[in-house]
């Protein structure tokens, strides 16, 4: 069971005043860098194979999924893009009528079974 740790914020809620809510504390965005060095720190690779295996990890997942490919990324989840359009008569207007492209994840099951189990620790923020 992980430790989720959350702050706790006071927020207005119609008709019931303020309110305390539980928010997730995001850090930090992980580098390349900070991911190869994570990954020569827990295993028996050298730099530039780790560096080459990430190079060529984001270059096959940007090629495989903007090409229409459904990525799956063992113990991460399943991603695949998705797009909101609107009908059209003509041929011509079918670029045109794509409203919204989304990336879709669906995580695997030990991330979904990881996040409901773990403890919540508020942190109190201002």
């Amino acid at each position: 069971m992980g430790l989720l740790r959350t702050g706790i914020v006071k927020r207005s809620v119609f008709k019931d005043g303020k309110k305390l809510f539980p928010t997730v504390l995001l850090y930090s965005n992980i580098t390349d860098r900070e991911l190869i060095n994570y990954m020569l720190q827990n295993s028996q690779v050298g730099r530039t194979t780790a560096v080459a295996a990430v190079e060529a990890f984001k270059a096959a997942f940007t090629t495989f999924l903007l090409n229409g490919h459904t990525m799956v990324v063992p113990a991460v989840g399943t991603f695949s893009l998705s797009a909101k359009c609107k009908a059209v008569d003509s041929l011509k207007d079918v670029g045109r009528s794509i409203q919204r492209l989304r990336i879709r994840y669906t995580p695997e099951s030990i991330i979904k079974v990881a996040a409901k189990s773990s403890q919540f620790r508020g942190l109190l923020e201002g």
